[in-house]
């Protein structure tokens, strides 16, 4: 059987000639920097790879609770069905001012045949179904296995697939579901990375950040981003994760100024290691004005690498309410479905007045 490190250098000879470091990635045009998603017609894909039956089932389950009574006091109907407008959008009865929104950010270790540290092949069938726990899931390392991923995830709203880049061999992985409506989903993938033949591979796929416009309610819209940096603490990895920040931050600000944003993923920063992961997520936070979910709930683990960050705008008010690892991310014999744990944030959201954000 051939080792990892013999694959990868395999892989690496049929994309090496054309391997460039600043070429962008789009699902729309390569020679754009970014491109929204063709396949979704700049609208998050509306799948149908569930019943209505099943997916109502769902929604009352898990994004609304117990179904409330069929009429409220001013005898208006309040039932589950009234819940669902036309497009299959939910919205809780107050919607129009406040509501509530479980994210999660998991690195589902997705990497092809023989490369990835965990067990894509069996595990990722069962990571599907425990996704219908979460309005908005965001995954990354999810190369290779997107049908298995989506096969029992009942959410409505489904990015597709990215593709490889010029001169690399794998899409950047990057993947949200979603109960809540999106569009313009573009990907735009990192200007610089360290590894191709060493140093935890990271030229041989084409990992950026995608960001997407999300539906909170009716006129009440934030942004999303969904991240996977450069891995590693060489020298070379540390200065190419910090010009990712770089680039974040610009996009950030050129993209979502006076916005309401989330930005989540596997960050691959932990300040722990040296004073330069320390130093480009502090810069990451303060240019951004980001909160960290788990700083603010005291968690207990802000050195972990997959994060949910998020802040607030002048018209919509984003807050963590709770943090957690997800420990139903597990087979039958508790162990887990992936090299990274399952992070679970429940969010609170309102804005000042209707129609903001």
């Amino acid at each position: 059987m051939k080792s990892r490190s013999t694959l990868l250098f395999a892989l690496a000879l049929l994309v090496l000639p054309s391997c460039d470091g600043d070429s962008p990635v789009a699902d729309s045009a390569p020679s754009s920097d970014a491109g929204a998603d063709l396949a979704s017609g700049d609208i998050g894909a509306k799948s149908d790879t569930a019943s209505d039956s099943q997916r109502d089932a769902a929604i009352a389950d898990v994004a609304i609770g117990d179904a409330p009574a069929s009429t409220d006091a001013k005898g208006m109907d309040t039932s589950v069905d009234a819940l669902i407008d036309a497009s299959g959008d939910i919205f809780a009865a107050d919607a129009a001012t406040s509501g509530r929104l479980n994210v999660l950010s998991y690195n589902v270790a997705g990497l092809p045949g023989g490369l990835s540290k965990s067990d894509p092949v069996k595990n990722t069938p069962q990571i599907s179904p425990l996704l219908n726990a979460y309005d908005l899931a965001l995954m990354q390392e999810d190369f290779a296995f997107t049908t298995q991923l989506s096969s029992k995830a009942l959410h409505p709203y489904k990015s597709p697939p990215g593709t490889p880049a010029l001169g690399t061999f794998m899409n950047d992985g990057l993947t949200r579901f979603s109960n809540a409506k999106f569009s313009g989903h573009t990907r735009i993938r990192w200007k610089d990375c360290n590894g191709i033949f060493d140093q935890a591979n990271d030229c041989l796929a084409s990992k950026g950040f995608s960001v997407a416009k999300t539906d909170l309610g009716p006129g009440v819209s934030i942004d999303v981003y969904n991240l996977h940096m450069d891995a590693g603490n060489s020298n070379g990895d540390l200065t190419a994760r910090a010009k990712q920040v770089d680039q974040l931050l610009a996009e950030i600000a050129k993209r979502s100024a006076g916005r309401a944003i989330i930005v989540a993923g596997d960050t691959n920063i932990r300040p722990s290691k040296n004073t330069s992961n320390k130093q480009m997520l502090d810069k990451l936070m303060l240019q951004a004005k980001l909160t960290d979910a788990c700083v603010h709930v005291t968690c207990g683990d802000a050195d972990r690498i997959d994060r949910v960050l998020y802040r607030s705008s002048a018209t919509v008010k984003l807050e963590a309410l709770t943090w957690k690892i997800d420990k139903t991310f597990v087979d039958s014999n508790s162990k887990d479905l992936s090299d990274h744990e399952a992070v679970g944030v429940l969010m609170s959201w309102s804005i000042a007045s209707p129609g903001g954000g």
